[in-house]
């Protein structure tokens, strides 16, 4: 699906708010968050039907940064430009309602227990996941860039030694 497209369906097949909180648990290995984080499959869907892969997207309300994950990895996914701006309010973490929340930002993060120190971390940890999986993605291009100029050379590997550098250089 690309901008500008309608959806197929308005049946959605995204994630909800207990799938939210389990990515968030993947990145932080608690659940950070007492609210209700929105789902990353959401967000990314959003963004595709209404977003040009080089627009910037805003979110006012960033809480637990969904909007920017979604943004840096659909990026990664298909070579877009987006940028995000993200508006967080530096809201205090009550630590009797969220001790965890709390003692992570003050004892590991060493930062002022706000929702914004989270959502930043977010952020760092996301970026370092999305980077991972480029470097990933781009190992085995070249090694199958290796694989083919060990080859004979023909047309067709030239050609495609060619496409797979192009990708390299569109990912990095």
């Amino acid at each position: 699906m690309s901008y500008g497209k309608k959806p197929d369906s308005l049946i959605l097949d995204v994630a909800l708010t207990g799938d939210a909180k389990k990515e968030i648990e993947n990145l932080f290995s608690f659940n950070v968050f007492n609210g209700y984080p929105k789902p990353l499959s959401l967000i990314n869907f959003l963004i595709t039907i209404t977003a040009k892969n080089t627009d910037v997207i805003l979110d006012f309300f960033a809480g637990s940064g969904t909007t920017a994950d979604a943004i840096m990895q659909l990026n990664a996914d298909d070579g877009g430009n987006r940028k995000f701006i993200l508006v967080q309010w530096a809201e205090e973490i009550d630590k009797k309602k969220n001790k965890a929340a709390y003692d992570f930002v003050t004892e590991e993060l060493n930062a002022e227990p706000t929702i914004f120190e989270i959502t930043k971390e977010r952020l760092l940890r996301a970026a370092k996941k999305v980077n991972e999986s480029i470097d990933s993605k781009n190992n085995s291009l070249e090694a199958k860039i290796t694989k083919l100029e060990a080859e004979i050379q023909t047309e067709e590997t030239i050609l495609e030694i060619k496409e797979l550098k192009d990708k390299i250089n569109q990912n990095s």
